[in-house]
Protein backbone atom coordinates (compact mmCIF):
# COMPACT_ATOMS: atom_id res chain seq x y z
CA UNK A 1 0.00 0.00 0.00
CA UNK A 2 1.44 3.36 -0.97
CA UNK A 3 1.54 5.68 2.02
CA UNK A 4 3.55 8.57 0.60
CA UNK A 5 1.53 11.70 -0.05
CA UNK A 6 4.07 13.64 -2.06
CA UNK A 7 4.03 17.37 -2.65
CA UNK A 8 5.31 18.01 -6.15
CA UNK A 9 6.54 21.56 -5.61
CA UNK A 10 9.54 23.18 -7.27
CA UNK A 11 12.25 24.34 -4.94
CA UNK A 12 12.53 28.08 -5.21
CA UNK A 13 15.76 29.97 -4.70
CA UNK A 14 15.96 31.73 -1.36
CA UNK A 15 18.39 34.16 0.09
CA UNK A 16 20.15 33.44 3.36
CA UNK A 17 19.71 30.41 5.64
CA UNK A 18 16.71 28.13 5.25
CA UNK A 19 14.10 28.55 8.00
CA UNK A 20 11.93 25.55 8.83
CA UNK A 21 8.21 26.34 8.56
CA UNK A 22 5.85 25.44 11.40
CA UNK A 23 4.27 21.99 11.49
CA UNK A 24 0.90 23.66 10.90
CA UNK A 25 2.11 24.47 7.36
CA UNK A 26 2.78 20.78 6.81
CA UNK A 27 -0.77 19.99 7.89
CA UNK A 28 -2.10 22.62 5.47
CA UNK A 29 -0.06 21.06 2.66
CA UNK A 30 -1.46 17.62 3.50
CA UNK A 31 -4.97 19.04 2.96
CA UNK A 32 -4.06 20.85 -0.25
CA UNK A 33 -4.30 24.27 1.41
CA UNK A 34 -0.65 25.22 0.97
CA UNK A 35 1.71 25.05 -2.02
CA UNK A 36 5.21 26.02 -1.00
CA UNK A 37 8.34 24.07 -0.12
CA UNK A 38 8.35 23.32 3.58
CA UNK A 39 10.91 20.50 3.40
CA UNK A 40 14.65 20.89 4.02
CA UNK A 41 16.43 21.68 0.73
CA UNK A 42 18.18 18.88 -1.17
CA UNK A 43 21.98 19.19 -1.08
CA UNK A 44 23.00 20.98 2.15
CA UNK A 45 24.13 18.75 5.04
CA UNK A 46 24.13 15.63 2.85
CA UNK A 47 20.35 15.90 2.34
CA UNK A 48 18.90 13.92 -0.55
CA UNK A 49 15.49 13.82 -2.19
CA UNK A 50 13.03 11.91 0.01
CA UNK A 51 12.35 9.33 -2.72
CA UNK A 52 15.98 8.19 -2.45
CA UNK A 53 15.52 6.77 1.04
CA UNK A 54 12.55 4.60 0.13
CA UNK A 55 9.17 4.33 1.77
CA UNK A 56 9.38 4.06 5.58
CA UNK A 57 7.03 1.99 7.75
CA UNK A 58 3.93 3.85 8.88
CA UNK A 59 4.19 4.61 12.64
CA UNK A 60 1.53 3.61 15.15
CA UNK A 61 -1.72 5.58 14.81
CA UNK A 62 -0.34 7.55 11.84
CA UNK A 63 -2.59 8.34 8.90
CA UNK A 64 0.04 8.93 6.20
CA UNK A 65 3.30 10.70 5.34
CA UNK A 66 3.51 14.12 3.70
CA UNK A 67 6.81 14.58 1.83
CA UNK A 68 8.63 17.52 0.23
CA UNK A 69 12.24 18.10 -0.89
CA UNK A 70 14.40 15.97 1.45
CA UNK A 71 11.83 15.71 4.24
CA UNK A 72 8.89 13.49 5.15
CA UNK A 73 6.48 14.33 7.99
CA UNK A 74 4.13 12.09 9.93
CA UNK A 75 0.44 13.03 9.62
CA UNK A 76 -1.53 11.57 12.53
CA UNK A 77 -5.11 10.39 12.71
CA UNK A 78 -7.62 13.11 13.73
CA UNK A 79 -7.24 14.14 17.37
CA UNK A 80 -3.73 12.64 17.71
CA UNK A 81 -0.27 14.21 17.46
CA UNK A 82 3.32 13.04 16.81
CA UNK A 83 5.08 11.89 19.99
CA UNK A 84 8.41 13.26 18.88
CA UNK A 85 9.86 15.32 16.06
CA UNK A 86 7.41 14.80 13.22
CA UNK A 87 9.77 15.65 10.34
CA UNK A 88 12.70 13.45 9.32
CA UNK A 89 15.30 14.15 6.58
CA UNK A 90 16.62 11.75 3.98
CA UNK A 91 20.43 11.68 3.91
CA UNK A 92 23.03 9.72 1.99
CA UNK A 93 23.03 7.08 4.72
CA UNK A 94 19.21 6.83 4.82
CA UNK A 95 16.57 8.35 7.04
CA UNK A 96 18.20 10.47 9.75
CA UNK A 97 16.15 8.78 12.50
CA UNK A 98 13.00 6.77 13.14
CA UNK A 99 9.61 8.39 12.62
CA UNK A 100 7.60 8.95 15.83
CA UNK A 101 4.37 7.22 16.72
CA UNK A 102 1.16 9.23 17.12
CA UNK A 103 -0.71 9.47 20.40
CA UNK A 104 -3.19 11.51 22.36
CA UNK A 105 -5.51 11.68 25.33
CA UNK A 106 -8.38 9.35 26.20
CA UNK A 107 -11.47 10.24 24.12
CA UNK A 108 -13.30 11.24 27.30
CA UNK A 109 -11.49 13.45 29.86
CA UNK A 110 -11.55 12.33 33.49
CA UNK A 111 -13.70 14.80 35.40
CA UNK A 112 -16.17 15.23 38.23
CA UNK A 113 -19.60 13.66 37.78
CA UNK A 114 -21.42 17.00 37.44
CA UNK A 115 -19.02 18.37 34.79
CA UNK A 116 -20.27 17.99 31.21
CA UNK A 117 -17.86 17.74 28.28
CA UNK A 118 -18.47 18.42 24.57
CA UNK A 119 -15.40 17.24 22.62
CA UNK A 120 -14.17 17.32 19.04
CA UNK A 121 -11.08 16.28 17.11
CA UNK A 122 -8.95 18.75 15.20
CA UNK A 123 -5.17 19.06 15.17
CA UNK A 124 -5.57 17.65 18.68
CA UNK A 125 -8.58 16.75 20.81
CA UNK A 126 -10.31 19.62 22.62
CA UNK A 127 -13.35 19.81 24.88
CA UNK A 128 -15.65 22.49 26.26
CA UNK A 129 -16.44 21.90 29.95
CA UNK A 130 -19.55 23.20 31.63
CA UNK A 131 -21.55 22.36 34.72
CA UNK A 132 -24.96 20.73 34.80
CA UNK A 133 -27.96 23.06 35.12
CA UNK A 134 -28.09 24.83 38.48
CA UNK A 135 -24.35 24.51 39.05
CA UNK A 136 -21.26 26.57 38.20
CA UNK A 137 -17.45 26.53 38.37
CA UNK A 138 -16.46 28.61 41.43
CA UNK A 139 -13.19 29.50 39.65
CA UNK A 140 -15.13 31.03 36.74
CA UNK A 141 -18.30 32.43 38.27
CA UNK A 142 -21.69 33.03 36.60
CA UNK A 143 -22.86 35.47 33.95
CA UNK A 144 -25.50 38.17 34.27
CA UNK A 145 -28.20 35.63 33.43
CA UNK A 146 -27.25 33.48 36.41
CA UNK A 147 -25.69 30.73 34.27
CA UNK A 148 -22.33 29.14 35.04
CA UNK A 149 -19.53 29.98 32.60
CA UNK A 150 -17.77 27.26 30.62
CA UNK A 151 -14.11 26.71 29.79
CA UNK A 152 -11.99 24.85 27.24
CA UNK A 153 -9.36 22.12 27.60
CA UNK A 154 -6.89 20.78 25.02
CA UNK A 155 -4.96 17.53 24.90
CA UNK A 156 -1.23 18.11 25.43
CA UNK A 157 1.51 15.49 24.97
CA UNK A 158 5.10 15.42 26.20
CA UNK A 159 7.15 14.36 23.21
CA UNK A 160 9.97 12.79 25.20
CA UNK A 161 7.85 10.61 27.48
CA UNK A 162 4.83 10.27 25.21
CA UNK A 163 2.53 11.05 28.17
CA UNK A 164 -0.65 12.91 27.22
CA UNK A 165 -3.14 14.75 29.41
CA UNK A 166 -5.83 17.41 29.17
CA UNK A 167 -4.85 20.96 30.10
CA UNK A 168 -6.87 24.14 30.48
CA UNK A 169 -6.50 26.70 27.69
CA UNK A 170 -7.09 29.62 30.06
CA UNK A 171 -3.87 30.94 31.62
CA UNK A 172 -5.72 31.54 34.89
CA UNK A 173 -6.52 27.82 35.13
CA UNK A 174 -3.31 26.32 33.74
CA UNK A 175 -2.23 25.03 37.16
CA UNK A 176 -5.60 23.41 37.84
CA UNK A 177 -6.12 19.65 37.55
CA UNK A 178 -8.92 18.90 35.05
CA UNK A 179 -10.00 15.73 36.86
CA UNK A 180 -10.41 17.66 40.14
CA UNK A 181 -12.17 20.70 38.67
CA UNK A 182 -15.59 20.59 40.35
CA UNK A 183 -18.92 22.36 40.19
CA UNK A 184 -20.89 23.96 43.01
CA UNK A 185 -24.56 24.86 43.38
CA UNK A 186 -25.49 28.30 42.06
CA UNK A 187 -26.56 30.41 45.06
CA UNK A 188 -30.30 31.01 45.15
CA UNK A 189 -31.36 34.64 45.43
CA UNK A 190 -34.19 35.12 47.97
CA UNK A 191 -37.53 35.04 46.22
CA UNK A 192 -36.28 32.84 43.33
CA UNK A 193 -36.15 29.12 42.76
CA UNK A 194 -33.18 26.94 41.93
CA UNK A 195 -33.11 25.93 38.22
CA UNK A 196 -33.80 22.26 37.67
CA UNK A 197 -31.42 20.00 35.78
CA UNK A 198 -32.37 19.12 32.19
CA UNK A 199 -33.37 15.53 31.41
CA UNK A 200 -30.31 13.43 30.63
CA UNK A 201 -30.08 10.90 27.79
CA UNK A 202 -31.20 7.49 28.99
CA UNK A 203 -28.51 5.47 27.24
CA UNK A 204 -24.96 6.72 26.90
CA UNK A 205 -22.64 3.73 26.80
CA UNK A 206 -19.90 5.77 25.10
CA UNK A 207 -18.85 9.43 25.35
CA UNK A 208 -20.61 11.68 22.90
CA UNK A 209 -18.92 13.84 20.29
CA UNK A 210 -21.33 16.46 19.17
CA UNK A 211 -21.06 18.45 15.95
CA UNK A 212 -23.66 21.10 15.23
CA UNK A 213 -24.54 22.96 12.06
CA UNK A 214 -23.89 26.69 11.50
CA UNK A 215 -27.80 27.94 11.72
CA UNK A 216 -51.08 25.38 20.44
CA UNK A 217 -52.49 23.04 22.74
CA UNK A 218 -52.77 19.26 22.17
CA UNK A 219 -55.64 17.92 20.10
CA UNK A 220 -55.16 14.35 21.33
CA UNK A 221 -52.66 11.80 22.56
CA UNK A 222 -49.29 12.44 20.92
CA UNK A 223 -48.63 8.82 19.96
CA UNK A 224 -52.13 8.43 18.49
CA UNK A 225 -51.33 11.19 15.99
CA UNK A 226 -48.38 9.27 14.52
CA UNK A 227 -49.57 5.65 14.40
CA UNK A 228 -47.02 3.24 12.95
CA UNK A 229 -44.03 5.49 13.72
CA UNK A 230 -41.46 3.22 15.38
CA UNK A 231 -39.98 6.18 17.30
CA UNK A 232 -43.33 7.52 18.51
CA UNK A 233 -42.41 7.18 22.21
CA UNK A 234 -39.07 8.94 21.71
CA UNK A 235 -40.70 11.73 19.68
CA UNK A 236 -43.51 12.30 22.18
CA UNK A 237 -41.19 12.27 25.19
CA UNK A 238 -38.98 14.82 23.43
CA UNK A 239 -41.93 17.07 22.63
CA UNK A 240 -42.90 16.99 26.32
CA UNK A 241 -39.39 18.15 27.18
CA UNK A 242 -39.45 20.88 24.53
CA UNK A 243 -42.80 22.15 25.74
CA UNK A 244 -41.37 22.58 29.24
CA UNK A 245 -38.57 24.69 27.75
CA UNK A 246 -41.02 26.67 25.60
CA UNK A 247 -43.17 27.44 28.64
CA UNK A 248 -40.18 29.17 30.23
CA UNK A 249 -40.25 31.61 27.31
CA UNK A 250 -44.05 32.10 27.32
CA UNK A 251 -44.50 29.93 24.20
CA UNK A 252 -47.53 27.61 23.90
CA UNK A 253 -46.98 23.83 23.66
CA UNK A 254 -46.24 22.17 20.33
CA UNK A 255 -48.18 19.27 18.85
CA UNK A 256 -46.75 16.42 16.80
CA UNK A 257 -47.54 16.33 13.08
CA UNK A 258 -47.34 13.22 10.89
CA UNK A 259 -46.38 15.17 7.76
CA UNK A 260 -43.49 16.83 9.57
CA UNK A 261 -42.40 13.40 10.81
CA UNK A 262 -42.33 11.99 7.28
CA UNK A 263 -40.45 14.99 5.89
CA UNK A 264 -37.95 14.99 8.76
CA UNK A 265 -37.30 11.26 8.37
CA UNK A 266 -36.76 11.61 4.63
CA UNK A 267 -34.14 14.32 5.16
CA UNK A 268 -32.46 12.47 8.04
CA UNK A 269 -32.09 9.43 5.78
CA UNK A 270 -30.57 11.62 3.07
CA UNK A 271 -28.04 13.16 5.49
CA UNK A 272 -27.03 9.72 6.75
CA UNK A 273 -26.71 8.41 3.19
CA UNK A 274 -24.46 11.32 2.21
CA UNK A 275 -22.62 11.28 5.56
CA UNK A 276 -20.81 14.52 4.70
CA UNK A 277 -21.98 16.64 7.63
CA UNK A 278 -24.94 18.96 8.10
CA UNK A 279 -26.55 21.26 5.54
CA UNK A 280 -30.00 22.77 5.09
CA UNK A 281 -31.93 22.59 1.82
CA UNK A 282 -33.31 26.11 1.83
CA UNK A 283 -35.37 25.71 -1.34
CA UNK A 284 -36.98 22.53 -0.01
CA UNK A 285 -37.84 24.12 3.33
CA UNK A 286 -39.32 27.15 1.60
CA UNK A 287 -41.49 24.98 -0.63
CA UNK A 288 -42.70 22.94 2.37
CA UNK A 289 -43.12 26.08 4.52
CA UNK A 290 -41.20 24.41 7.36
CA UNK A 291 -38.45 25.39 9.76
CA UNK A 292 -35.56 23.07 10.62
CA UNK A 293 -32.90 22.35 13.25
CA UNK A 294 -30.10 19.82 12.64
CA UNK A 295 -27.58 17.96 14.77
CA UNK A 296 -25.53 14.81 14.64
CA UNK A 297 -23.93 12.89 17.47
CA UNK A 298 -21.18 10.28 17.43
CA UNK A 299 -22.16 8.05 20.34
CA UNK A 300 -23.99 4.91 21.43
CA UNK A 301 -27.04 6.75 22.76
CA UNK A 302 -30.57 5.71 21.96
CA UNK A 303 -32.58 7.73 19.44
CA UNK A 304 -34.46 9.36 22.32
CA UNK A 305 -31.16 10.17 24.02
CA UNK A 306 -29.98 11.99 20.90
CA UNK A 307 -33.32 13.82 20.58
CA UNK A 308 -33.12 15.04 24.19
CA UNK A 309 -29.46 15.97 23.85
CA UNK A 310 -30.19 17.98 20.69
CA UNK A 311 -33.07 19.89 22.25
CA UNK A 312 -31.00 20.69 25.36
CA UNK A 313 -28.08 21.96 23.26
CA UNK A 314 -30.42 24.06 21.15
CA UNK A 315 -32.07 25.51 24.25
CA UNK A 316 -28.69 26.28 25.85
CA UNK A 317 -28.05 28.77 23.03
CA UNK A 318 -30.27 31.25 24.90
CA UNK A 319 -27.19 32.13 26.95
CA UNK A 320 -25.71 33.81 23.84
CA UNK A 321 -28.92 35.52 22.71
CA UNK A 322 -29.46 39.23 23.45
CA UNK A 323 -33.22 39.59 23.86
CA UNK A 324 -33.02 43.38 23.64
CA UNK A 325 -30.74 43.76 20.62
CA UNK A 326 -32.03 40.56 18.96
CA UNK A 327 -28.46 39.48 18.20
CA UNK A 328 -26.28 36.49 19.01
CA UNK A 329 -22.82 36.67 20.59
CA UNK A 330 -20.32 36.92 17.68
CA UNK A 331 -18.99 33.52 16.71
CA UNK A 332 -21.85 31.69 18.47
CA UNK A 333 -25.06 30.09 17.18
CA UNK A 334 -28.52 31.02 18.48
CA UNK A 335 -31.04 30.32 15.73
CA UNK A 336 -31.71 26.76 16.91
CA UNK A 337 -32.91 28.21 20.22
CA UNK A 338 -35.05 30.92 18.63
CA UNK A 339 -36.77 28.39 16.36
CA UNK A 340 -37.36 25.95 19.20
CA UNK A 341 -39.15 28.54 21.38
CA UNK A 342 -40.79 30.51 18.52
CA UNK A 343 -44.25 31.46 19.80
CA UNK A 344 -45.89 31.27 16.37
CA UNK A 345 -44.77 27.68 15.73
CA UNK A 346 -47.52 25.15 16.48
CA UNK A 347 -46.34 21.75 15.26
CA UNK A 348 -43.10 19.78 15.35
CA UNK A 349 -41.59 16.36 14.76
CA UNK A 350 -38.19 14.71 15.13
CA UNK A 351 -36.45 12.03 13.11
CA UNK A 352 -33.13 10.25 13.24
CA UNK A 353 -31.00 8.12 10.92
CA UNK A 354 -27.84 6.25 11.84
CA UNK A 355 -24.69 5.40 9.93
CA UNK A 356 -22.15 3.58 12.05
CA UNK A 357 -21.99 5.38 15.41
CA UNK A 358 -23.28 8.61 13.89
CA UNK A 359 -26.88 9.64 14.48
CA UNK A 360 -28.29 12.45 12.33
CA UNK A 361 -31.15 14.30 14.04
CA UNK A 362 -33.65 16.45 12.11
CA UNK A 363 -36.37 18.57 13.73
CA UNK A 364 -39.03 20.14 11.51
CA UNK A 365 -41.35 22.97 12.59
CA UNK A 366 -44.59 24.47 11.25
CA UNK A 367 -45.16 27.34 10.80
CA UNK A 368 -41.45 28.13 10.53
CA UNK A 369 -39.78 30.69 12.79
CA UNK A 370 -36.70 32.93 12.65
CA UNK A 371 -38.22 35.84 10.75
CA UNK A 372 -36.16 38.85 11.86
CA UNK A 373 -39.15 41.16 11.39
CA UNK A 374 -41.12 39.14 13.95
CA UNK A 375 -38.30 38.04 16.27
CA UNK A 376 -39.07 40.37 19.18
CA UNK A 377 -42.69 39.26 19.55
CA UNK A 378 -41.91 35.54 19.11
CA UNK A 379 -38.78 34.99 21.22
CA UNK A 380 -39.22 36.18 24.82
CA UNK A 381 -36.91 36.04 27.85
CA UNK A 382 -37.48 33.33 30.44
CA UNK A 383 -39.65 33.98 33.48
Amino acid sequence: MKIFNTAAFLLSATEGAWVQPKYEEVLKASKGRSSFNWGFPVGPRNSKAFETCGEPSLPKNALKFECNSSTCAVICQPGLMPLGKARVRCRKSGWAKAFPDCGGCDPEPKRAADVLAECKDGKTRSCNLRCAAGKFFPDLGINQLGVGLKTKINCKCKKRSGKCDYKFVSKELKRKNVSKFECADIPVTPGTTQPTAPPQPQSSAAPAVIIEDNQASFSGSCSSLIPGNTEAAAICNTIEDVNVKRALHHAPPLEVDAKLCADAQSYANLLAQRDTGLSHDGALLQSLKQGENLMFGVNDMSVEGNFLLATQMWHDEWKDWDFQKLTCTPGRQCLHFTQQVWIGTQKVCYAAAKTGRKTYVVARYSPPGNSMRRMRENVLPAN
